[in-house]
């Protein structure tokens, strides 16, 4: 059964557009490229993580996953990924499996990084 908070997270805004206007006016433009490529790895590397975690039931392993992406996420603006990180922080291995949660958390964050190219 899907959680009523898989439900709702889609109301939050992906980006806080304010967050990252600011970024992008501080940062030189290759700063900003890298910004984002390292964003970008790290999603890769965290969702990747995470998803073994979740595979071999190691609940310490994908909170530490989880919590170093909702960081991420809130230091560059991405609202809906890091609130998403932070919920699933709190639901077990097995909710979070059945709900395919990981999986939408990877969609928001691809989501998120398309939003910040296009802003």
């Amino acid at each position: 059964m899907e959680t009523n908070y898989l439900k709702t997270y889609r109301t939050i805004p992906l980006i806080k557009q304010n967050v990252w206007i600011k970024i992008k006016n501080f940062v030189r433009e290759e700063q900003l490229g890298k910004l984002l490529h390292t964003f970008e790895d790290d999603l890769n590397e965290l969702i990747s993580k995470a998803k073994f975690s979740v595979q071999t039931k190691k609940k310490e392993e994908l909170d530490s996953c989880l919590h170093t992406l909702k960081g991420i996420a809130g230091t560059i603006g991405a609202s809906r990924l890091q609130i998403m990180a932070k919920e699933a922080e709190s639901l077990d291995i097995n909710t979070i499996n059945e709900n395919h949660f990981i999986e939408k958390i990877e969609k928001c964050g691809i989501d998120s990084l398309r939003e910040m190219t296009k802003l």
